[in-house]
């Protein structure tokens, strides 16, 4: 099988962001050996699962005032872009999973556009009038004037920016503008079509861990790790969210409490529970990330707890106590991914 520049294309971007990103590693040589596996191991898996043959072309090609204006918006909100990229490879505990999120946006947007395109084509053929078949999507009669409404209040909110240096101000008029761009060039019908890419867009907002008290994380875990200690004999003092034993202890604080994991799994429900017919499976999805949190946290915790028992204070400075949190967060993303109805996913999206 050959492979084509697409499949090239996703291959290094998948690449790179999981080298930038603080969730494949805190060792800058451990997260680039894992971005250049991630590589052949897209590769593999597209030879594994190819794309149906036979696949409409989905973009026409966009004119060349497009890439000027896309240009002149990036320079606007090259402030806030680098801000972002700032907040995303801060490290594992802050929003390290939003460098996914404009792929996942991108990959959802394709399948389901070309999903809309298929049908079309279906349902003509159907109606015994086929469409050409080098037909590809381009700016279509139901265009909004109301995108560029919002892209107009979009620019003039990173002007505001500019004097109050919020960063937020200026990243909410970016988010406001990516609908306006579909309505202008895709039209209202499949701007409706992908509400689901565009509400994904507000996982792109950093958010403080300090809400992690607003819902309890660090009391819940640092009494459950008192609760394992108890189980297995292990003397243990809590006062408040600090866990402590004879050779030492930590606080549970807001950053160490999961809530990272459950922001980046609230995305990750969002878009499962969207193709899931069952009511049960939503509502589980809907709590799951919270319980997750919860439940991986806690022997998490106590693990250090062992390792400071065992290996002196100094083992909570060391690259074991980053893992643990990387590999709590990869373990809530998975146990989601149990809960998904992929035969749903499959129908929706092909």
């Amino acid at each position: 099988m050959r492979f084509t520049f697409r499949d090239l294309v996703w291959a290094v971007l998948l690449g790179a962001v999981i080298a930038a990103s603080p969730q494949s590693s805190s060792k800058t040589s451990v997260s680039l050996l894992c971005g250049a596996l991630a590589i052949p191991a897209t590769l593999v898996y597209r030879r594994r699962y190819p794309r149906p043959a036979g696949q409409p072309p989905l973009w026409s090609r966009p004119p060349m005032l497009l890439w000027a204006v896309v240009a002149a918006y990036l320079f606007l909100f090259s402030s806030v872009v680098f801000w972002l990229a700032e907040q995303y490879v801060h490290g594992i505990w802050w929003n390290g999973h939003s460098l996914f999120v404009p792929l996942l946006m991108v990959a959802l947007a394709d399948r389901i556009l070309r999903k809309d395109e298929k049908d079309k084509k279906d349902r003509k053929a159907r109606a015994g009038s086929p469409s050409p078949a080098g037909d590809a999507i381009s700016p279509t009669a139901d265009t909004s004037a109301w995108g560029l409404l919002l892209i107009a209040t979009g620019l003039a909110m990173v002007v505001v920016d500019c004097a109050i240096r919020s960063q937020y101000l200026s990243l909410f008029g970016l988010l406001l503008c990516l609908p306006g761009f579909s309505l202008l060039l895709l039209g209202v019908r499949k701007t409706r079509l992908l509400w689901l890419p565009l509400v994904l867009s507000l996982f792109l907002i950093p958010i403080s861990t300090r809400l992690a008290e607003d819902i309890y994380l660090p009391q819940l875990i640092s009494q459950g790790i008192v609760w394992i200690a108890d189980l297995v004999g292990m003397s243990v003092i809590r006062v408040e969210t600090t866990v402590s034993i004879a050779s030492g202890g930590f606080n549970v604080s807001e950053d160490c409490s999961g809530f990272g994991g459950i922001y980046a799994s609230l995305c990750v429900a969002l878009v499962l529970g969207t193709y899931t017919h069952s009511r049960g499976r939503i509502a589980l999805l809907a709590i799951a990330p919270w319980l997750l949190a919860v439940a991986i946290n806690i022997p998490r915790g106590f693990v250090l707890l062992l390792g400071v028992k065992y290996f002196g204070m100094g083992f909570l400075t060391t690259f074991w106590h980053t893992a643990s949190g990387i590999v709590a967060f990869w373990i809530a993303l998975g146990a989601l991914l149990l809960l998904a109805d992929w035969r749903t996913l499959r129908e929706e999206l092909g």
